[in-house]
């Protein structure tokens, strides 16, 4: 028992220091789930040592708050899941629906815990830890496992299916770790639950299962610790770096040709749109975004936006020569090379250029800095 207490407490407060980074370095709408995930299961192993005829005898409450937990593993992990590996929304469909069965067993079990006499109380307690548990008990436990083998089905189906393929490698990593070592802890919670006398086993010192359960959630915890030291641009808002930081989680091959069928988007003249984005961009060439914008910072060594407005520059530049200010204001122009607002134009005119549309109006020559931004992007 003192070695489950360790491994539990051990897990639960590295889960607890991984949700606090989630929390304040990585807060926003894509890592919601994961941190939730993060905190069950940190609850699950920090309440294993509760798990015991004095202390569950003595706290009622107790019954509804740790036997119902785990009606939300399964939820939470495809929710983690979806979130991690779609880019039109983080939010699960029907998203409350998938936590109606918690909901109906904290109610249920709360009713039953409370509302039963005492003496009657007891004898469920020995029936627990010491002898076979009711029948209702392992119908109870049975419809927890069944939920979860569903949710985590569909988890490994969204990790390893086709829709998986536009998903970067770190991407792919991340959900491929989470719904295996999920499915791994799944098996031995089966086996505990479903096992008539895995609790009485437990009470007279066969704690292997328990172990085992313990070790595999503990396991899941420092495997997101590991990835998040590796690759701490996959929690990143948007999941990729925002810079290029000389490591590319995907084929160097694969990045290239990728940002290359960008490029050409880009050039056959779809920067025009002033509402093109890096989203609707990656739709058309039918991969995730995430994986667009980390090809693109692997290969230009820059960001998509700069990318874009580079070309309409490009564009602009290219028109002034042929004349086009002869019929038309800077700011007409400007505007049919894609930027969205004249304050957009002043800006990226002058971060590029290095002097601003008006002084070059007056005919003032752009700095090298520049024309070799310039070039480089015309090649």
């Amino acid at each position: 028992m003192i070695l489950i207490t360790a491994l539990a407490f051990a897990g639960a407060f590295q889960g607890v220091l991984i949700l606090l980074l989630i929390l304040t370095k990585y807060r926003h709408p894509k890592n919601f789930a994961l941190a939730l995930l993060v905190l069950f299961f940190s609850l699950r192993l920090g309440t294993i040592p509760t798990w015991n005829a004095s202390i569950m005898a003595e706290h009622r409450w107790l019954w509804p708050v740790l036997t119902t937990l785990p009606f939300l593993f399964g939820p939470l992990l495809l929710w983690a899941v979806y979130s991690i590996g779609e880019h039109e929304t983080t939010t699960l469909p029907g998203l409350w629906v998938h936590f109606i069965p918690y909901g109906i067993s904290v109610v249920g079990l709360s009713i039953f815990i409370f509302f039963t006499p005492n003496h009657t109380y007891q004898a469920f307690i020995q029936q627990i830890f010491y002898k076979t548990p009711p029948l209702w008990a392992m119908i109870f436990n049975c419809s927890k496992v069944l939920l979860n083998i569903s949710y985590v089905s569909a988890a490994l189906i969204l990790s390893f299916g086709k829709r998986s393929r536009r998903l970067s490698s770190i991407h792919r990593l991340w959900l491929r770790l989470l719904t295996i070592t999920s499915g791994i802890t799944l098996l031995f919670f089966s086996y505990v639950a479903l096992h008539p006398q895995a609790t009485a086993n437990f009470t007279t010192g066969n704690i292997l299962p328990f172990l085992f359960l313990a070790i595999t959630m503990a396991l899941l915890l420092y495997g997101i610790t590991f990835l998040v030291l590796l690759s701490p641009a996959f929690l990143e808002e948007g999941g990729i770096p925002l810079s290029y930081k000389g490591v590319s989680p995907c084929l160097e091959e694969e990045c290239k040709n990728l940002a290359q069928q960008a490029l050409d988007k880009l050039q056959q003249g779809i920067f025009k749109n002033p509402t093109i984005s890096e989203r609707l961009l990656a739709k058309q060439l039918a991969v995730h975004p995430n994986r667009l914008s980390l090809a693109i910072n692997y290969t230009f060594r820059l960001p998509f936006r700069r990318l874009l407005n580079q070309q309409r520059l490009s564009y602009f530049q290219e028109e002034v020569k042929k004349g086009a200010l002869e019929h038309k204001s800077i700011l007409q122009l400007a505007y049919e090379a894609g930027f969205p607002s004249k304050s957009t134009f002043n800006r990226v005119f002058k971060e590029e250029l290095g002097i601003t549309p008006s002084d070059f109006e007056k005919g003032k020559n752009p700095t090298t800095r520049g024309k070799n931004q310039q070039t480089m992007m015309m090649r």
